[in-house]
């Protein structure tokens, strides 16, 4: 339970941090978007709020990105169509509205994408 550390981001070594299923709650530091060797990084089915942080832009190795199952709110970042080694994004099961940017056509590496049960 609690929030995520924000001191997190200064692990810039880390290739892969799991917290799926921990209770944690809160917003999604933005520093995560520093650990710029990260190659998987999931979140999923915790109590995370608010926005997906634009600064996971840069971080140009990941290939999973899972945050589903959260109460993620707002627009998916166009942001994260600059991760070009992406092959697995999850953002079922939270509120996230608007529309796919256009841009995730530059995600020729994606292979696996879950939208479903949002706004």
């Amino acid at each position: 339970m609690g929030s995520i550390p924000h001191t997190f981001g200064n692990l810039t070594k880390l290739t892969i941090l799991y917290l799926y299923g921990n209770q944690f709650s809160g917003y999604i530091p933005r520093e995560l978007g520093y650990l710029v060797n990260l190659e998987q990084l999931d979140l999923s089915s915790n109590k995370l709020m608010g926005s997906i942080p634009d600064t996971f832009g840069s971080l140009g190795n990941l290939i999973v990105l899972g945050l589903w199952d959260n109460q993620l709110s707002g627009c998916i970042p166009r942001e994260l169509s600059n991760l070009e080694n992406l092959e697995d994004l999850e953002l079922d099961k939270n509120q996230l509205m608007g529309t796919i940017p256009r841009t995730f056509r530059n995600l020729t590496k994606l292979a696996i994408l879950y939208l479903g049960n949002n706004q």
